[in-house]
Parts: structure tokens; C-alpha cells; sequence
């Protein structure tokens, strides 16, 4: 769900009102894909017999799909004088792609940040959240919950007082950084470990007052002025990860609805979707559909969702799982 919000939100259709007020707060996406994030990869350094195998898995599963996209728009420059305009106006911080780091450098250049490349801020910060775990790890004795809980504190309250301070002077700053936006991805991690605390929890009043308080926030997020909006982040990823393990506990039409087959694929693919979905709604606006908003919508939608699902099934799972079956001492794909 998350990663469909996003899609529509990088669709530059005409959406009426109601819409768009939906699409401005796609952010929130944003950040429950953090949470999530943070959920999984903490479930997969659990199951992993060392960090060194952890790491691998990260690498298998994240660089193949990901220089495979750099690689192809490098291809598609040789071709296209408009993107390769673009991608020359940025050779200043073009080092910053393959090193993970663009999210802290996209003010550095005055160039066009082509919007296939603009949208891998999130995953060079999801790539320096895996360094930051790792040390976590190793400092904690392999037991890194009391420490990534005390950090995600720390990080809430800092940045709070921080953007009441004038430390932070702009949304952007506040979105792009690593370290001022630590604290969703860190909720899924501590989730992990409290899953059980709050599954036993997660009926009556508990639910409907999570609710309660997701809905508020969503429809105040953007509204608040800046000093607000780091608190509005930090409880979103609370509120959001918590109130999922609610609906997910106890039977209901929207669990079913949430565990859906489709949805399901949809989310195995979600990373394949993110690489190239760009791509494919740069093309839909070449063809002439950008001036069709349900359409243009529609196609972005059905259109990432495939491509996506041809990426992972013919390149990315194959190339994944014959290199964890070299280099892998568990071997195979589990805990991915």
C-alpha cells in the first residue's frame, strides 16, 4: 500500500482536490515503509548466523537491482539528448550515487536531477541505516534492542528540540538526512523485539484510540509549520506500526483485506517497483498520457506494478538467490 501511494505521488497527473490533498501526504508512505522496513531487516539480522551473512544478504538483494538501473539509464543517455542533459548537469555529485550518498549532497549541484535517480534518496538512507545497525550490534553484544530503543529516543527528542532551536532551517533538511529522520525506521526495529507486548494489547480501546490518533495526524501532516513536523514524524511511525499489529492480531475484513494475495506480491516486488517505477512514468508522460489524469494514474500503476514483477521474477531473484547459494553459509533465501 505504502509503495502505491508513492507511485501516485511521483504521477505528475492533474488530480482533482480531493485527490491531491491525498497525493501531498504521501509521505506518509514514506515513513510506514520505514517502519516496515526496519521491522524486516531487524528480522533478518535475527536470522542470520553472523553480521558478516547479514550484510551479504543486504548486498545480494540491493546492489544487482540497483546498478542495473544506473547502468540502464547510463544506456539510455547514449540515446535520449534530454536525459543525458540532465545527468551531465549533475556529474558534480554523480560519485555520490554508487557510494549511497546523494540523500545528503542533492543541494550541492545546480543541475536537473532526472526523477528516476531524485526518488533513491530513501534507499541511500535505508543503505547508511545498515552501517549504523551494524555498529549498534556490535556495540550491544548482539543483543541491540535496549540500545536501538535508547537511540530512538535520544534521535525524537533531539530533533524535536533542534527544529525548535532553528537547527533545522527546511523541510528538506529535515526529510533527506539520515540522522534527523531515524526515528520511523527505528520504531520497526524496536517493534520487533515488543511484538508480543503489543499483540496482547491490540483490541478495544487500544485500537480505536491508535486510530484515532494516525487519522489526526494524517490530516495535519503538512499543515504544521516545520518546528511541529518533526513531532508529527515521530509519532506517525509509532502510531502507524502499532496500530497495524492490531489490525493484523485479530480476525477481521481488514486483515484479510491487508494480507490479500495481491497486495502480498505486490509487496515481495515493492523493491523492484521503487527501482524502476521512475522509469516507467517518465515513459508514460513521452507517450502522451500525462494529459489523461485517471489513465495516466491507472497506467502508473498497473505499469510499475509489472515491470516491477518482470525485474524480480527474470533478473533480480535469480541473480539473488545464485549468489547466496556461493557466498551464503545459511544458504538459499530465508530471512531475506
Amino acid at each position: 500500500i505504502a509503495m502505491l501511494w508513492v507511485i501516485l505521488r511521483h504521477t505528475p497527473a492533474d488530480f482533482p482536490p480531493w485527490m491531491a490533498a491525498f497525493n501531498n501526504r504521501a509521505e506518509l508512505g514514506v515513513e510506514i515503509f520505514f517502519a516496515i522496513s526496519g521491522f524486516v531487516v531487524i528480522q533478518s539480522l535475527e536470522s542470520s548466523p553472523s553480521l558478516r551473512d547479514f550484510f551479504l544478504k543486504r548486498v545480494f538483494r540491493i546492489f544487482p537491482g540497483y546498478f542495473l538501473v544506473l547502468g540502464t539509464l547510463l544506456a539510455l543517455a547514449t540515446i535520449d539528448r534530454t536525459l543525458a542533459t540532465q545527468l551531465i548537469s549533475i556529474r558534480d555529485i554523480a560519485w555520490s550515487f554508487p557510494l549511497f550518498l546523494f540523500n545528503y549532497v542533492t543541494t550541492w549541484t545546480t543541475g536537473t536531477v532526472p526523477g528516476t535517480l531524485n526518488i533513491f534518496w530513501s534507499l541511500c538512507f535505508e543503505e547508511q541505516f545498515y552501517v549504523f545497525l551494524g555498529v549498534i550490534y556490535l556495540l550491544s553484544a548482539r543483543k541491540p534492542y535496549k540500545l536501538l530503543l535508547g537511540v530512538l529516543v535520544l534521535v525524537s527528542c533531539v530533533r524535536n528540540l533542534a527544529l525548535q532551536w532553528g537547527w533545522i532551517d527546511s523541510q528538506h533538511e529535515l526529510q533527506f538526512t539520515t540522522h534527523w529522520r531515524l526515528d520511523a525506521i527505528l520504531v520497526g526495529c524496536v517493534a520487533y523485539y515488543t511484538q508480543d507486548f503489543w499483540r496482547a494489547r491490540a483490541q478495544g480501546w487500544w485500537t480505536g484510540a491508535l486510530l484515532g490518533v494516525f487519522f489526526g495526524l494524517a490530516l495535519i501532516h503538512g499543515e504544521v509549520g516545520l518546528k511541529l513536523q518533526g513531532l508529527v514524524y515521530s509519532l506517525l511511525g509509532i502510531n502507524f506500526f502499532f496500530l497495524l499489529q492490531a489490525f493484523l492480531t485479530h480476525p477481521s475484513p481488514l486483515r484479510d483485506a491487508l494480507t490479500w494475495s495481491g497486495l502480498t506480491l505486490i509487496g515481495v516486488v515493492s523493491y523492484e517497483i521503487y527501482l524502476t517505477h521512475g522509469m516507467v512514468i517518465e515513459g508514460l508522460v513521452r507517450m502522451g498520457l500525462g494529459t489523461t489524469t485517471w489513465t495516466f494514474a491507472a497506467a502508473a500503476l498497473v505499469g510499475s506494478c509489472t515491470v516491477g514483477h518482470v525485474f524480480h521474477r527474470l533478473i533480480t531473484f535469480p541473480l539473488n538467490r545464485s549468489l547466496r547459494k556461493r557466498y551464503l553459509r545459511s544458504g538459499g533465501l530465508r530471512g531475506a
